[in-house]
C-alpha cells in the first residue's frame, strides 16, 4: 500500500468515518465545523481527494477504481463513494466559486481589430498580422477598466488553446 492509501485508511480510526468525511467536505467548502478535525494530514488527504474526484468529474466507478489501485480498504472506498456522490454538487459549487476568485474582474465588453505591420526596424516583423484586443473589465466596485492588447498570431494561438482548455474545465464543472 502506498502512503496515500495509508493516510486515507486512517479514516477507519474515526469513531464515525462517514461523519468524519462529511466534516472534511464541510471544512473544504468553508462551512463552520463544530469539532476540530484531529489528524490534519488525514483531513488534507481527504479534502484533496474530494477536490480531485469532483474537479476531474470522475464517475463513482472511476473513484472506486483509483482507490482500489492505491490499496485502500474496501470500507474506505465505500465511505468515500457515499460522500462524494452525496455532496458532489456542493463541492462543485465550491470549486467554481474558488476558481472565480482568481480574478475579481469580470468581462463587460470587448472589441477587436486586425492590423498588419507595414513598417518596423526589424525585417522579420514586417507584414505580420496583429490582433488588437480591447477588453472592458468590470471591477468589484462597479467601475470599468479598459485593457488594450496586441497579439501576434503565435501568441493568439497559444491564448486560444489556453482558453479552450479553461472552457473544457468549466463545462466539466457545469456538467451534471
Amino acid at each position: 500500500a502506498d502512503p496515500f492509501s495509508k493516510a486515507l485508511n486512517g479514516v477507519l480510526k474515526a469513531q464515525n468515518p462517514v461523519k468524519y468525511l462529511h466534516r472534511c467536505v464541510d471544512e473544504l467548502c468553508g462551512h463552520q465545523v463544530d469539532v476540530e478535525l484531529d489528524d490534519m494530514s488525514l483531513a488534507k488527504s481527504c479534502k484533496n481527494l474530494f477536490k480531485h474526484a469532483v474537479g476531474e468529474d470522475m464517475k463513482l466507478s472511476e473513484v472506486t477504481t483509483a482507490l482500489k489501485e492505491c490499496g485502500c480498504d474496501a470500507k474506505v472506498i465505500e465511505y468515500f463513494g457515499k460522500v462524494v456522490e452525496g455532496r458532489r454538487k456542493e463541492i462543485q459549487n465550491f470549486l467554481k466559486d474558488s476558481a472565480s476568485e482568481i480574478c475579481p474582474f469580470s468581462l463587460k465588453d470587448f472589441d477587436w481589430s486586425l492590423k498588419t505591420i507595414l513598417a518596423s526596424n526589424r525585417m522579420s516583423e514586417m507584414n505580420q498580422p496583429v490582433v488588437g484586443l480591447s477588453l472592458s473589465l468590470k471591477k468589484p466596485d462597479g467601475s470599468t477598466a479598459i485593457r488594450h492588447l496586441e497579439l501576434t498570431k503565435e501568441v493568439l494561438d497559444n491564448l486560444l488553446v489556453t482558453l479552450a482548455a479553461a472552457n473544457k474545465v468549466v463545462r466539466n464543472l457545469d456538467h451534471d
